[in-house]
């Protein structure tokens, strides 16, 4: 497989107001699926949260693809990241695909 590419949805920069509930889904493209594993972090001012509870459901809808999809999940208050980490079987020295998204809760109470 050649190029891994990593898409996190909703996409990077969407808000969310404190306490609103999505679902986290990452996928990962031009990976083997049978050995791939994608690591996710939820990192606020602090250091860790642990926002992602339980065992995601993992998927593969194409040939050299992998997703994850954490659902119900929700923000306790702004200034959260995520990152991610996809990380492959060695092979030929292919170094772990990483990348970070910029998704920042909305200031606010959630909506009831």
């Amino acid at each position: 497989m050649r190029n891994p590419r990593i898409r996190i949805l909703p996409l990077n920069n969407a808000k969310f107001r404190a306490g609103a509930y999505f679902d986290l889904r990452v996928e990962a493209a031009g990976v083997d699926p049978q050995t791939a594993r994608i690591e996710i972090k939820v990192v606020g001012s602090r250091g860790p949260v642990p926002l992602l509870q339980g065992t995601p459901e993992r998927s593969s809808s194409a040939a050299g693809s992998l997703a994850v999809t954490y659902r119900h999940v929700a923000y306790p208050s702004a200034g959260r990241m995520i990152a991610v980490k996809v990380t492959t079987a060695p092979r030929r020295s292919r170094p772990a695909l990483s990348t970070t998204s910029p998704y920042r809760p909305a200031d606010g109470a959630p909506r009831t």
